[in-house]
């Protein structure tokens, strides 16, 4: 069981999943950019020691330094800036379940760009995970799933949702170069310092300080458990 790699894609979702119901805690405290830049300076301080020679050999040209600086906006940065926003205005259940679909939509994509194999069995798992989002944004209103009305929450959802699918995307490329450690710990790197500006413009940090333990608690818990 341990050496399948659908045992190590369920733990990632089910971690994932929690991701939501931690930020939904820290942000009783935080703001979001606050909470994101927290994490990531965790989620940077345990991966980095262990990738920084590879990050280090990775910029030694400008195209490895753009590479690293897409990721970082893509993965680090938007994805995180959607995705907290989004979890501002929505449930964590809801955000949960939203965020699972992107797997889904990055199989999708991986068919569409690099032209991988898309099995009807695989298709019909696309189809069932967009369309039960649609069902838990809507809250089974078929109207309002009709017209498309699930507001402003469930907008920055999908925009986390579609930015993540992209960074995977980049993320495959990044590694025909580099291990995925080193291009996993070069996204942290490189978009910590896009998420510290916009926490500084967001609240001042001893705002954040001043947190709560049980807030602390869940930022450690997605900066340890929910970032690679």
């Amino acid at each position: 069981m341990f050496s399948s790699p659908y045992f190590y894609l369920s733990l990632t979702a089910f971690l994932w999943g929690g991701a939501a119901v931690a930020g939904k805690i820290a942000m009783t405290a935080m703001g979001p950019m606050s909470t994101a830049f927290w994490r990531y300076l965790i989620a940077t301080a345990c991966l980095l020691p262990f990738a920084w020679r590879g990050v280090r050999d990775g910029m030694k040209t400008r195209e490895g330094v753009f590479e690293f600086l897409l990721l970082g906006l893509t993965g680090i940065f938007a994805y995180h800036w959607f995705f907290f926003k989004g979890l501002q205005y929505e449930s964590a259940g809801t955000t949960a379940l939203v965020i699972t679909t992107n797997p889904a939509l990055t199989a999708l994509l991986s068919a569409l760009i690099y032209k991988e194999r898309l099995s009807p069995l695989r298709l019909m798992g696309f189809s069932l995970a967009f369309f039960g989002a649609l069902l838990v944004l809507g809250n089974g209103d078929l109207e309002k799933i009709l017209a498309l009305d699930f507001g402003h929450g469930a907008l920055l959802l999908g925009l986390a949702v579609a930015v993540w699918s992209v960074y995977v995307l980049l993320s495959k490329k990044a590694v025909k170069r580099v291990s995925a450690v080193t291009a996993t710990a070069a996204s942290f790197a490189f978009g910590l310092p896009m998420l510290f500006v916009a926490a500084l413009l967001e609240a001042p940090l001893a705002s954040a300080l001043a947190a709560p333990p049980k807030a602390w608690v869940a930022v450690a818990f997605m900066g340890i458990f929910c970032s690679s």
